[in-house]
């Protein structure tokens, strides 16, 4: 995306990488707090990290996009919301893509 976007100018192409950077760090943080720092154990704790793990993602999410605005001058706001936009896309339709693909 912010190959696509450096087209337009060089503000719109840092935009746009700040907004993958915006759904990728908090995605991250998700991850490991999930999958990696609750090793084995009970369905319950997992399912309590993952609980704990999404809502510490929304509020760094919103931290992020808060320091993003307040920060980064200048900022071409359509593409840091399109690129996060389209991310966000790709991850909730990539499992519904790979099932068709994988029983064809």
């Amino acid at each position: 995306m912010g190959m696509l976007f450096s087209l337009q100018s060089f503000e719109a192409a840092y935009s746009a990488l700040l907004g993958g950077m915006v759904f990728m760090l908090p995605n991250a943080l998700l991850i490991y707090k999930t999958f990696i720092s609750v090793r084995v154990g009970s369905v319950r704790k997992i399912t309590n990290s993952m609980y704990v793990g999404e809502a510490v993602k929304f509020g760094l999410t919103a931290i992020l996009f808060a320091a993003v605005f307040a920060f980064i001058t200048p900022l071409y706001a359509p593409s840091l919301f399109i690129t996060f936009f389209v991310v966000l896309m790709i991850n909730s339709l990539s499992p519904l893509l790979s099932g068709r693909l994988n029983d064809s």
